[in-house]
């Protein structure tokens, strides 16, 4: 095999892979090289005792006219994908109340109308100004574009800095309506208090609009569709290669260096992951920049999680309904935030639920559990414990849960990092807050002439639909700096 290609892809995350895909189809020989025996990132899955399991992922927004569908049809592979529809987005519980939000924005409408009637007029405002920004961020990469539109700048210019929860208080007054909306905060890892409006904002109405979806085969279908353009086009995807060391020369990456010594040369890099790593471990001292340096160390990791994947004994469909639940023990987010950065085994003051759609093998649930990565000093022993506190409370929620549970998995920051090397197990990339540095996030482009960034890391932030956009915007990027790419 040659060692010499146009492009070479560091990490095999949905965003790389979607960058890669497009430089592959533009006719570079593209070459991925992943530190794990499995490509995908968060995407992948893997199967214990007959049962198969979603790592990360459980919902994408697939509809057919949506971005991710969007840029399958250009890469001439969204035959290749079928869509699930999920029957809602969410559903929300605490101990007074529940609610499920419905899969689309006309039925979210109708049915908060119906709920809440005198805030008719605020509900619509909302989805009028959700949907304007939501039109200005995706149409201009729809169309292959980097140009901002009046709009989305005015909008980002507006909300700068603000909070998720001062947006949702201008339009909505009724607490109870303002808490149903909050609720979606763990598909960031930010309370409403703290999240930036943008990604909170798109987060929701990206779902509103283009569904909620599980897909066929499961989610690391997707990496397996990206990867085959790459194939099919001459280039490779490498698993067990990982980078350890690039070598720069007159600002420029030459060539990258595996943890087995193999140097593979090339005219462009893609870095698909961890910022830390790659400014702070893979490029040598003398090719690192004191600006991005200093920038990075004003953002911090997301949250990660303790998770328990369960395989089950027979479907729980008459205990839990949804796909996603969130269940909370209070309505003060912020506490709960707070008790997930705190140290030790706490009792859960909130569960993920989530239950994966079509798959092979045996009904199964995931349940996660917030927590940074710092929370324990020994995750070996420590996720245990915190699992045990999750099964507990879980039973105490959906009795008879227990019961039906076969088997058992434990992840925890600790496994999350080791399997993707994201730092500190961080499941969105970098903290989705409304500072200065935590809305910025990293560019895409670096201070290294030919390498490019990919991935959770950057803007939007964390997600599939946000890492596949991520990526393929650094396309654009690499075709407006190089437009011999396109």
């Amino acid at each position: 095999m040659s060692n010499k290609f146009d492009v070479v892809v560091i990490g095999s995350g949905i965003g790389g892979l979607t960058c890669g895909a497009f430089l592959a189809r533009s006719g570079k020989k593209v070459l991925v090289l992943e530190k794990h025996f499995q490509i995908g990132g968060y995407t992948h899955s893997f199967k214990r005792r007959g049962f198969t399991f979603e790592s990360a992922v459980h919902s994408v927004p697939l509809g057919s006219n949506g971005l991710v569908m969007h840029l399958l049809k250009q890469l001439g592979k969204a035959q290749e994908i079928t869509a699930i529809p999920h029957d809602s987005m969410y559903t929300s519980s605490w101990p007074d109340f529940s609610y499920t939000v419905a899969p689309y924005a006309e039925q979210i409408i109708e049915s908060l109308n119906s709920q809440f009637p005198y805030e008719k007029q605020n509900i619509r405002d909302l989805f009028q100004s959700m949907t304007g920004f939501y039109d200005s961020f995706v149409t201009p990469i729809k169309e292959g574009s980097l140009e901002e539109s009046d709009h989305y700048k005015h909008f980002i210019s507006t909300h700068q800095n603000r909070s998720y929860k001062d947006y949702l208080d201008e339009f909505i007054s009724d607490e109870k309506l303002r808490r149903i909306l909050y609720s979606q905060w763990p598909f960031g890892g930010t309370p409403p208090p703290s999240a930036p409006v943008a990604y909170y904002v798109l987060m929701f109405i990206v779902h509103a609009i283009e569904g909620s979806h599980y897909m066929k085969g499961g989610f690391s279908k997707l990496a397996d569709v990206l990867a085959s353009v790459i194939t099919e086009a001459g280039g490779a995807v490498l698993t067990k290669k990982e980078v350890v060391a690039l070598k720069v020369h007159n600002k420029s990456v030459k060539s990258v260096v595996t943890s087995k010594g193999e140097e593979y040369f090339a005219d462009l890099v893609i870095s698909n992951i961890s910022p830390q790593i790659l400014h702070g471990d893979l490029l040598e001292p003398h090719a690192r920049n004191k600006l991005w340096l200093r920038r990075l160390k004003n953002l911090a990791p997301s949250v990660s999680s303790v998770i328990v994947y369960l395989g089950l004994t027979e479907n729980i469909d008459d205990l839990l309904k949804d796909n996603i639940t969130f269940w909370y023990a209070h309505d003060n987010d912020r506490k709960i935030f707070d008790n997930c950065t705190s140290k030790g085994c706490k009792e859960p003051d909130h569960l993920i639920f989530l239950k994966p759609g079509q798959h092979s093998g045996g009904p199964t649930l995931t349940i996660m559990n917030f927590v940074r990565s710092d929370c324990s000093e020994n995750w070996k022993t420590d996720k245990k414990l915190f699992a045990q506190k999750i099964l507990e409370k879980a039973e105490e929620i959906y009795p008879g849960l227990n019961s039906r549970i076969s088997m058992q998995e434990i992840g925890s920051p600790d496994t999350f990092q080791r399997y993707t090397s994201n730092t500190d197990g961080s499941l969105y990339g970098f903290e989705n807050t409304n500072s200065l540095y935590g809305e910025a996030k990293l560019p895409a482009k670096t201070h290294i002439s030919n390498l490019y960034q990919a991935g959770h890391w950057g803007k939007p932030g964390g997600g599939i639909w946000n890492s596949m956009y991520n990526g393929y915007n650094a396309f654009l990027m690499i075709n407006r700096d190089d437009p011999g790419v396109g």
